[in-house]
């Protein structure tokens, strides 16, 4: 990013990506659990946690999209935080795992539906994929940037099991 985009981008998106985990790390704490590990790396950011019942973990999962909506807050004094704020808020409230809004879908869908929640989570799970590659597509056309397609259709190739990641518990 750094030679993409001016410092205070950079700067702005690392301010609301910390906090936006740090409102996750506040809201583990407060529903009595514990992070047990925490990774930084080029997909994201992921937090170990204790196990949860399925309302503190949704809770859990919505904070940081909350926390990150938040910084519409100081747009008079850190404008591109703020809008790196909102658009990782909208990004991450998207129904694929393991996104937070995956993350709160899954939850919602144990609670209704125990017994076919997976095969509900992996059927949206795939229709926001094929939106999104539509819309990805579609703006590389309309942006004349086709050579970027093979790269994205190889990142959103099925996985060998994609209901093994639903099961994955503990992880935000």
């Amino acid at each position: 990013m750094l030679m993409l985009l001016p410092l205070r981008w950079v700067v702005g998106a690392a301010i609301a990506g910390l906090f936006h985990e740090l409102c996750h790390f506040l809201a583990i704490r407060l529903c009595g659990g514990e992070v047990t590990d925490f990774l930084i790396g080029a997909g994201g950011a992921k937090m170990r946690i204790t196990a949860m019942s399925p309302i503190k973990e949704m809770l859990c999962a919505a904070a940081g999209p909350i926390g990150s909506f938040a910084l519409l807050m100081l747009a008079g004094y850190a404008p591109a935080a703020a809008l790196c704020g909102f658009a990782q808020g909208i990004f991450n409230l998207l129904p694929v795992y393991p996104l937070d809004g995956g993350r709160i879908l899954r939850c919602i869908l144990e609670m209704a539906y125990p017994r076919v929640s997976y095969s509900l989570i992996h059927g949206t799970e795939l229709v926001m994929k094929c939106f999104s590659l539509c819309a990805m597509i579609s703006l590389l056309f309309a942006l004349d940037l086709l050579i970027w397609i093979p790269l994205l259709l190889l990142k959103l190739l099925p996985e060998k099991n994609p209901l093994q990641r639903c099961r994955t518990k503990g992880t935000i």
